[in-house]
């Protein structure tokens, strides 16, 4: 009993202390998180599928009478995925690559500057930059969004172009 150190009891109340703390920030955690009512009983209802949350969010909005659409900047990542698989990937696999000359270096070039443009268009589409100082209720495309998209849509014609003839 010599050997024991004197602030024993300290160190039990301080690991009691330590565990309390935890389990109310746990309870408290799991309030915030589940809503009170729901705090300490099981909901039966099974979890919904991504699916069905993303299908039920769309159906939320279409009952507010909010609009859905794929946003204009999302053409540019259309535009670019397309060019790189009709004039890249699908004929280097069906036939001679050596045969399609620049082609697919000029169609690259310009799926690369789509999605070059497709960051900033989809921030200014979110109005998380551009916005100047916007407010309310979206709209596709916009004001800077468009501009952005256009801007990079010529851009990178431009760039297939000068690789393909230049």
């Amino acid at each position: 009993m010599a050997d024991r150190e004197p602030n024993h009891g300290r160190q039990k109340a301080a690991i009691r202390w330590r565990i309390r703390t935890r389990r109310a920030a746990t309870r408290a955690y799991f309030r915030l998180s589940v809503g009170p009512s729901q705090f300490g009983r099981r909901d039966s209802r099974p979890e919904k599928s991504f699916e069905e949350e993303e299908t039920a969010a769309e159906t939320a909005m279409y009952e507010k009478g909010e609009r859905t659409w794929v946003a204009f900047a999302d053409w540019l990542a259309i535009g670019a995925t397309m060019t790189s698989l009709l004039f890249v990937v699908l004929p280097s696999v069906a036939g001679d690559p050596a045969r399609l000359g620049k082609l697919p270096a000029a169609a690259v070039s310009m799926a690369v500057v789509f999605e070059l443009g497709y960051i900033p268009a989809i921030l200014a589409h979110y109005r998380l930059v551009l916005s100047a100082g916007r407010g309310g209720p979206r709209i596709n495309p916009e004001p800077a969004e468009q501009r952005l998209v256009l801007l990079f849509g010529l851009l990178g014609v431009g760039a297939f172009v000068l690789v393909l003839f230049g």
